[in-house]
């Protein structure tokens, strides 16, 4: 309840009050009492109300636990159609030009099956050229897409050098000849770059390829190319 309705409530027990003083006095008392208790009420009616302004309510604030949940570092999938995106191994000779292509070196792997790298591969799938064992296998990108036939061919002639870091082994040619190389993949159509992965017999254990040279035929191997150098 506000101050005006306490006081408004006041009025007729103060004037009860004055009369009963007044008790028997003169006319003048009698006739100044309804201008004091007016100017009374009119006081009363201009009194300020208290207004009750509630305390603002304390909001808690959380502050959220840390995740425990490790940051996943997503490697990107190289881009095969475009020759020029394809990041080559770090080697000391990792890129080379023979018969007017130019070839990366992408990865050397040491695994009992080998597929081709180009996820829109059309003619590659996976082979296992060991037999249930592994092999070295060696994989190019090509700014050339059909490489089948028309330049990697069964007429290809390919030096490959193993090393454990204190021997070292050079091999020439394919298996049946004497030399290390099981079998090859070459892109054939294909709307993407090209591609070459060579996949060879491992001499002995924790040997792995170092080096890997190519000629059009056994007849030129003196003219063969360095492909890649780790």
């Amino acid at each position: 309840m506000d101050i005006r309705h306490r006081i408004t409530d006041a009025v007729p027990i103060f004037l009860i009050i004055l009369l009963s003083l007044a008790g028997c006095s003169n006319n003048e008392q009698l006739e100044s009492l309804p201008k004091t208790m007016a100017a009374l009420t009119q006081q009363a009616m201009y009194v300020a109300p208290v207004t009750y302004t509630p305390e603002p309510t304390e909001t808690p604030t959380i502050t959220p636990i840390p995740s425990d949940t490790p940051t996943i570092t997503v490697t990107p999938t190289p881009d095969f159609t475009d020759f020029t995106r394809v990041t080559p191994a770090a080697a000391r000779l990792n890129a080379a030009v023979w018969r007017g292509i130019n070839f990366k070196f992408v990865k050397s792997e040491i695994s009992e099956t080998s597929k081709p790298m180009d996820p829109n591969s059309k003619t590659g799938k996976e082979e296992s050229y060991g037999r249930g064992k592994k092999t070295a296998n060696v994989y190019f990108m090509t700014d050339q897409s059909e490489m089948y036939k028309k330049v990697i061919n069964n007429d290809t002639f390919v030096i490959v050098t193993f090393s454990d870091g204190v021997k070292q082994k050079i091999f020439e040619g394919w298996e049946k000849k004497g030399g290390a190389l099981k079998g090859f993949y070459a892109s054939e159509k294909t709307d993407t770059v090209g591609e070459v992965d060579f996949f060879f017999n491992i001499p002995a254990d924790s040997m792995e390829v170092i080096e890997v040279k190519i000629a059009e035929n056994a007849e030129s191997k003196d003219k063969a190319v360095v492909l890649y150098t780790k």
